[in-house]
């Protein structure tokens, strides 16, 4: 009992607080300059033993299959307001989107729950030197590119910066260029020169016409400033202070995709390669660099699309392929191939049939407990009926029930599945979700 004071005053403070943003947006709606968008998606996870379900995701892999394979709560809010839309001159928009995000414990979790702020960024454009052109800073998602049946974000220099979007170069080809920076949450303090981060360059040419489709191009050139940091280890006895040197690290991030529309659905393909701090083709810094860093590397390349022959079927479906070298003499290399596809019957618009099925091989050199290399494949299917509002691949709002089974290599054994299939290389799911983006 002792706490409930607090609990009543956190209480009172989330209600006003709540109270307030809903009179805001009120009021604001009634301006037609404003726009509020979100994205939401909640159900319930269960697994076949009667616990709380664990995605099945391959170790070394950074995506899943993501139907009927979702243990959380996350939603954005999205709310821009306009100046001066549809009239002569210089036109702008404000935007901030809110993030949340909780796992399936409780409708309130103090241990879980996550708020924070992805966007808050200004744009201006219709200046005078160029009417399409856009002048923008703040903090952004920035022309991220995402496999939606993986949840993968294969190129994403999301973050803090600004720059210059749409220059048209001709009628059709495009030219954006962005200066962006970001940090690890456990960033180290480098002597005279403070947080260790990244900065990226952003150069980008799109949309140049091909014979068969359309053409762009990526370069990420990146630098992180070096220097030395101190750190003090103690016991009972006495203090160690130990003083690290951080090399400075630049890289480059090279991509090229191709877009393919056709009135069967569309296609994308792409070739990426990056060195140093930059193969990871993003503009955040996760991880201290150390000595190896400059001479790490990935490629990858990747097809995805979604097709639409008929009004009572529609199919997306995605290949990847991505190798890691993280510069070490040893134990250095990693690899991951995934291959999938997510085919849809719609019975009318509002009945449908999707059923999900995925393979992800990983291999991670020295990564098994007895110091040899981890080889395995996860294969994942899910049966999912839905009811949507139209019957369209994109439809959304959308409720799901469904059931997900998974088997894995016996090397995978204690690493997917969670506590309930801790000793199997197989495992079930089932549950209910809704997704829903406007």
């Amino acid at each position: 009992m002792m706490n409930q004071p607090h609990r009543t005053q956190g209480a009172l403070r989330i209600a006003v607080s709540a109270l307030t943003l809903l009179t805001s947006v009120c009021c604001t709606l009634a301006d037609d300059l404003f726009e509020y968008h979100a994205y939401i998606r909640s159900g319930v996870l269960e697994n076949g033993e009667g616990g709380k379900g664990s995605p099945f995701q391959a170790p070394g892999a950074p995506s899943k299959y993501r139907l009927g394979n979702e243990a959380e709560t996350y939603g954005e809010a999205i709310f821009v307001k306009n100046f001066n839309k549809g009239k002569e001159g210089p036109q702008a928009k404000v935007e901030t989107l809110l993030a949340y995000k909780t796992l399936q414990n409780n409708q309130y979790s103090a241990a879980t729950d996550e708020f924070t702020i992805r966007e808050a960024f200004a744009e201006f454009t219709n200046l005078g030197f160029s009417p399409s052109a856009k002048l923008w800073a703040g903090n952004r998602f920035y022309m991220r590119q995402d496999i939606h049946i993986i949840d993968y974000y294969w190129m994403d220099t999301s973050g803090y910066g600004g720059g210059l979007m749409d220059f048209p170069v001709t009628e059709k080809i495009k030219f954006h260029a962005a200066y962006l920076r970001g940090s690890p949450d456990n960033a180290v303090e480098l002597d005279n020169i403070g947080l260790i981060n990244k900065q990226v360059l952003d150069f980008r040419l799109t949309d140049i016409p091909v014979g068969f489709g359309t053409l762009n191009f990526v370069a990420l050139p990146s630098y992180v400033k070096g220097g030395d940091y101190e750190t003090t280890l103690s016991n009972d006895e006495e203090e160690q202070t130990t003083i690290t040197t951080v090399d400075d690290d630049f890289g480059i991030g090279l991509c090229a995709y191709h877009d393919k529309s056709f009135p069967l659905g569309n296609n994308r393909v792409a070739v990426q390669w990056g060195n140093g701090v930059a193969k990871d083709l993003g503009s955040a810094l996760w991880a201290t660099p150390d000595p190896v860093t400059s001479d790490s590397e990935k490629f990858q390349v990747l097809d995805y699309g979604v097709l639409q022959p008929t009004d009572w079927f529609a199919m997306m479906y995605t290949a990847v392929y991505m190798r890691n070298d993280s510069g070490a003499d040893n134990n250095n290399i990693s690899e991951w191939f995934s291959f999938g596809l997510r085919p849809t019957y719609y019975f009318n618009k509002n009945y449908s049939l999707a059923v999900e099925a995925g393979m992800d091989h990983t291999s991670q050199e020295g990564a098994a407990a007895d110091g040899g290399d981890l080889n395995g494949t996860l294969g994942k299917l899910t049966i999912c009926p839905q009811v949507s509002l139209d019957n369209n691949f994109w439809a959304r709002p959308v409720l799901r029930a469904f059931v997900t089974v998974a088997t894995w290599s016996d090397d995978f054994e204690g690493r997917i599945g969670g506590e309930g299939y801790a000793d199997n290389n197989s495992g079930l799911l089932y549950g209910v979700q809704m997704e829903a983006w406007f």
